[in-house]
């Protein structure tokens, strides 16, 4: 997220270390994830507990480890991760430059990754429920012709602009506070299908998204998001990014093509089985609201600030 990289050199950008006012010679190489750098020394172990001769090696940011748990690390899958907010990350098999995106290493050699981040999410879902009053709007009364904006901290890819703030746009008399409720949570699939959109149109988007995160358990919101986004969902809410740095941790020993079966053998501790949810409704319904949705945020994403 940083944007440490530069896809045709594989180092650090020399615009971020000027602008930091850093050595390049003091920086370390840049080196794919699950690298083994050495082993813990005698000297170390003492210090530390650690046993002597631990391997120690490069590890990876949790969204990466969520990648691992759901297996969507591979060029031409997609992960979308439903927390605090969402992230989306679209692995392809060389380096692509995407204005307001992260460009990133995967976790596999060779494999590189186009990564973004939401301003909607499960906070902006509990802002909703606790300014409104409303617990559970109901997901059949949508679409709601509400764009809700939501920038309450800032917009973040592909505006990154942390005065952007949000708003509620087409309201009509008519309105409740369930329909307002409701209208943040269709928040999260436009602006997941806004950012979808833009990825695609740099490199191929698979015709599944992995999806993993706390909000992957409400069936009704990711139906909601699969009816938006027009993409069917394959969840994985019985993992998360501890079992994926489980995984990343094993492949100092085992390499990561011949865990595969893991989690399957792992099954019965897990918590249910891996699921898929389709859009239910026609492509037409939300296509308006969605259009509406991507030409304010275009219009808004450097203009909608001040406190």
């Amino acid at each position: 997220g940083a944007l440490m990289i530069d896809g045709e050199t594989e180092t650090v950008p020399a615009w971020f270390l000027d602008g930091c006012g850093l050595d390049a010679a003091k920086i370390p190489p840049i080196a794919d994830a699950v690298t083994q750098l050495g082993t813990v020394s005698a000297s170390a172990a003492k210090e530390t507990g650690i046993p002597e001769g631990t391997v120690v090696m490069l590890g990876a940011c949790d969204v990466n480890a969520e990648a691992v748990a759901s297996d969507a690390v591979r060029p031409g899958s997609a992960l979308a991760v439903f927390g605090s907010t969402v992230s989306l990350l679209l692995n392809t098999s060389e380096p692509h430059s995407l204005d307001g995106f992260t460009l990133g290493r995967s976790l596999l050699p060779g494999v590189w990754r186009i990564g973004a981040a939401t301003a909607s999410g499960g906070h902006t879902c509990e802002w909703g429920r606790e300014v409104l009053g409303v617990q559970e709007p109901r997901e059949d009364d949508a679409p709601t012709g509400i764009i809700f904006i939501p920038w309450l901290d800032g917009a973040r890819t592909p505006f990154n602009n942390p005065a952007s703030r949000g708003a509620f746009l087409g309201l009509k008399s008519s309105h409740t506070a369930r329909d307002m409720a409701l209208s943040v949570r269709e928040s999260l699939g436009y602006e997941l299908s806004f950012l979808i959109s833009e990825m695609s149109a740099r490199a191929a988007f698979p015709e599944v998204l992995d999806v993993s995160g706390g909000l992957s358990n409400i069936r009704e919101l990711m139906q909601l998001v699969s009816d938006i986004t027009e993409k069917p969902l394959r969840l994985h809410n019985d993992v998360d990014a501890s079992y994926g740095d489980a995984k990343i941790a094993l492949m100092s020993d085992v390499p990561y093509e011949s865990q595969t079966p893991l989690k399957s053998e792992l099954k019965s501790e897990l918590k249910s089985d891996m699921n898929i949810v389709t859009p239910g409704a026609p492509a037409s319904r939300y296509k308006d609201e969605k259009n509406r949705f991507t030409e304010l945020t275009k219009m808004l994403g450097n203009r909608l600030g001040g406190d």
